[in-house]
Order: C-alpha cells, then sequence, then structure tokens
C-alpha cells in the first residue's frame, strides 16, 4: 500500500495545472488591487507552472496583445529571486528576448502577453485570476477506494491547504450525504502527508501517531475541523 501511494504521488506532479481554473479579467488594476480582486471573488492572481498552463492563458485572452498581469513577483530581499502570489516554488519560467530587465530599479512585478516582462507594479493592467477545482462525490467509498475514483476521473484526492481553500470546501460540501468527506490526508512512515505532495501547513490539527486503522484524514462539515478515521469507512469524497 504505502509504495502504491508513493508511486501515485510522484505521478501526480505531471497533472498539477489541471486542478485550477484560470480566469482573464479585461478589467484593469494595479498589481496590488489585482491581487486583492483574485483573492475576493477566485484564490489568487494566476500562477504558471508549465508550457500548457501558459498556452491556457494566452487562449483565454483571445489574442490579447496588451501586458496582463501575473502572480509572479520580485522578493525585495533578492532581486533574482521571484515569488508566485500562492506560494507555489517557481519550477518554470518563460521570459521574453532581454527579460527581466528591471527598468529604473523598480520593475518588481511580472506581465504577460505571449512572453513574460518585468513591469511597473503600480501600472494598471487586466490580469489573470485562478481557482483550484474541488468536486463533490456524493458516493460511498473507502479512502482508498475514493482515491482511485479521483484518478480516474478527475486528477486526485483533494489537497487543501489554504484558508481560501477551506472556503472554497465549505462552499462546495453544502450538498454533501455524510457529516464527513474524505480528502487526501494520509498517515504512513510516521507522518501525516497530503497524496498530491504539497506542504501539510500548520492549520492541520490532527494526531502525531494515530492508532490504527483511524490513519486517514477527512474534514467533518458540520463542525469544520480536520478528522483522522477509519480508511475503511465508506464517505463522501472531495476530487480536484
Amino acid at each position: 500500500m504505502k509504495a502504491s501511494i508513493i508511486l501515485l504521488i510522484a505521478i501526480c506532479g505531471l497533472t498539477k495545472a489541471l486542478i485550477r481554473e484560470h480566469f482573464y479579467l479585461s478589467i484593469s488594476k494595479n498589481w496590488t488591487n489585482a491581487q486583492r480582486h483574485c483573492r475576493k471573488y477566485y484564490e489568487d492572481l494566476s500562477t504558471i507552472t508549465s508550457e500548457e498552463e501558459q498556452d491556457m492563458l494566452i487562449q483565454l485572452a483571445g489574442g490579447n496583445q496588451n501586458l496582463k498581469w501575473i502572480g509572479l513577483y520580485r522578493n525585495k530581499t533578492s532581486t533574482n529571486n521571484w515569488l508566485w502570489s500562492d506560494k507555489i516554488s517557481v519550477s518554470f519560467t518563460d521570459w521574453d528576448k532581454g527579460q527581466p530587465n528591471n527598468v529604473n530599479g523598480s520593475q518588481n512585478c511580472v506581465s504577460v502577453i505571449n512572453k513574460w516582462n518585468d513591469y511597473f507594479c503600480d501600472s494598471s493592467l487586466p490580469f489573470f485570476c485562478t481557482k483550484t477545482k474541488f468536486i463533490l462525490v456524493k458516493e460511498n467509498k473507502t479512502w482508498e477506494e475514493a482515491l482511485q475514483y479521483c484518478r480516474t476521473h478527475h486528477t486526485d484526492l483533494a489537497s487543501i491547504t489554504t484558508e481560501r481553500q477551506l472556503q472554497l470546501i465549505k462552499n462546495e460540501t453544502r450538498e454533501t450525504q455524510t457529516e464527513s468527506v474524505w480528502t487526501g490526508l494520509r498517515y504512513l512512515a510516521g507522518e501525516w502527508f497530503w497524496v498530491g505532495n504539497e506542504a501539510l501547513r500548520e492549520q492541520i490539527s490532527l494526531p502525531e501517531c494515530p492508532a490504527q486503522p483511524c490513519r486517514c484524514g477527512a474534514r467533518n462539515t458540520k463542525t469544520d475541523k480536520w478528522e483522522n478515521r477509519d480508511c475503511a469507512e465508506n464517505l463522501n469524497f472531495i476530487c480536484n
């Protein structure tokens, strides 16, 4: 069982872009206000992790050849260190020729046409927002069955790593038929982890060494609490 889950984690990284939806907003805002808008109505400014995902955004803009904000910005403590607004590690870049050039030492935000350009953060531009896909499956399955179902029909059992994603999950699970729903949390080899291999953040409060067989992670939709439950229980579940 452990080996099969670890293999599935490795495979999952290839399809990470598929769990995010992107949206093109033609209204113009500076980078900070665009970020606020995305965080209020979606999840965050868009992160791009592959050429495939880059092409998706370009298509969304419908051939618009103006600059558009994405979620990348310069870390002020290190001019060569770029960060994504949603804290995902920078693993892919697609800079235009001669970029980033940091004109006047103050181009700290990133815009895109077909390639990336660093640009002045106070400029008003259209922008891309992103939101993680969450799908409630109203079928009762064990944790392993839920994992297999999500991998077959969607992408994965859901990883929920931010407060905004917790809000999205709460909305998505309003019609659940079981009080608790399976998520992608699992305990193996002395630690809890997400099967999608995301970082386990501090908002997860579960026993450090749960008793067998309660080593699968669920979200209680009534109490809004995390639970370690018997992996053989049959529950509804959330896919990405």
